[in-house]
């Protein structure tokens, strides 16, 4: 029989009366110094209120003055994708004292990671805050010009833990650790090679952690006091990402390079790599591109077992990838488990051949723990010798867990 719903006429509406108001509060760092190389801290010591990290953000003011002529054949200054995030070398998360979520190389960290796997909430962050490849230096001015952008950064495209547990955490200290990075020129691309060209400072003028604070109903808020007064602990379940450079390969077709070692519990479950020549630091060039640097075949080692076992023959530059970029397309729904089945920031077939990501989903291994740790190498072949200058970069993506007591704050990071 159908149609039931509709002569349901006896029913009520029912409405969600749990969460009376979710607030937004900012909250600044312990200084005024935001200069390249300095930490900047920023506490919540509100460990009475509900706080949702998963939907906190970072805001901030940055001022880009540029100097300088651009010359006819030269191209304008601009800002490259997810450029905020390349003012930052590392960015650390504590809960009541304890590291839970860390991530290196920030810039070239996150732009892997939304590559191949994000939320549509991401995109509708950096639809609003990116200012991709917005021009920030006059085509034909010598006179200097001054700036000021506000960015807004969603924690979620920083922390594994914030993207994936949404849910409020009771009870609890939290703090940011922002180092900046020693300069800021992977920010922006362009402007020429001469002394005299166009060139852009940046400078952090103002950031803050804005943090939503979630104000419950009087039943719901008694219901967390009595789960409080319990003294449990809750297992938070979240995916961490740990980002490994090689600065310079070698001159040859073919070298090994061994990682690192990991525990078979922090057992990596996708790990991407990425190849770049003469981008890191150098004012001109692309830092949020990747390149084919002539490479061949990429294979990872995990002990025994190498991923992917068997693949056709790749000529990236000559075409033949469609193995590589099946691969590449197919991490969106595994890393979501089908719940975010479209990647907002998803490569396309054919710009995939001039920017290619190498892309391994070991999230189906054998969970065996007959190894007490997991030895990962990845196999790089070339066609020819691999250019000087050219950096290789890994991302670890793993499943990571603590445990935190809402009563006592004691967090507990599981080893």
């Amino acid at each position: 029989m159908t149609g039931n719903n509709i002569l349901s006429i006896d029913r009520t509406a029912v409405h969600d009366d749990t969460i009376i108001k979710k607030e937004i509060y900012p909250y600044t760092p312990y200084t005024t110094a935001f200069g390249e190389s300095d930490e900047i801290r920023i506490a919540i010591q509100s460990k009475d209120s509900y706080l949702l990290p998963s939907e906190s953000y970072i805001y901030m003011q940055i001022r880009a003055t540029s100097t300088g002529a651009t010359a006819a054949n030269d191209p304008d200054v601009k800002f490259i994708n997810n450029y905020a995030s390349f003012l930052f070398s590392d960015v650390r998360y504590e809960l009541n004292g304890v590291e839970i979520d860390r991530v290196r190389n920030v810039g070239r960290a996150t732009t892997m990671k939304l590559m191949v796997a994000s939320r549509f909430s991401h995109l509708k962050g950096y639809a609003n805050y990116c200012k991709t490849y917005e021009e920030v230096s006059p085509h034909k001015a010598d006179a200097p010009r001054t700036k000021t952008y506000d960015v807004v950064i969603p924690l979620s495209v920083w922390f594994g833990f914030c993207d994936d547990y949404r849910k409020i955490i009771l009870n609890s200290k939290h703090e940011l650790i922002l180092n900046r990075a020693r300069n800021s020129r992977d920010c922006t691309k362009g402007g020429g090679e001469p002394a005299t060209a166009a060139t852009v400072d940046i400078a952090l003028l103002k950031i803050e952690w804005k943090m939503p604070h979630v104000i419950l109903s009087d039943r719901i808020k008694l219901n967390m006091l009595n789960y409080l007064a319990k003294n449990r602990k809750m297992v938070i379940q979240h995916r961490s990402m740990d980002m490994m450079e090689y600065p310079a390969l070698s001159a040859s077709t073919s070298q090994i390079w061994s990682v690192k070692t990991v525990s078979h519990a922090n057992r990596p479950r996708y790990v991407v790599v990425g190849f770049q020549t003469n981008r890191n630091g150098v004012r001109t060039a692309d830092a949020a591109k990747f390149g084919t640097c002539n490479i061949q075949e990429v294979r990872l080692h995990m002990n025994s077992q190498i991923y992917p076992y068997n693949m056709s023959e790749l000529d990236i530059g000559g075409s033949l990838y469609s193995e590589l970029y099946h691969y590449y397309a197919s991490i969106q729904s595994s890393y979501y488990s089908g719940v975010e089945i479209s990647n907002p920031f998803h490569v396309s077939y054919g710009p995939f051949q001039k920017t290619p990501l190498f892309v391994f989903d070991t999230s189906r291994t054998d969970e065996s723990p007959i190894d007490s740790s997991v030895d990962i190498r990845i196999e790089i072949k070339a066609r020819e010798a691999i250019a000087a200058n050219t950096a290789a970069y890994c991302l670890i993506i793993y499943d990571n867990e603590f445990t935190y007591s809402p009563f006592d704050s004691i967090v507990t990071r599981k080893i």
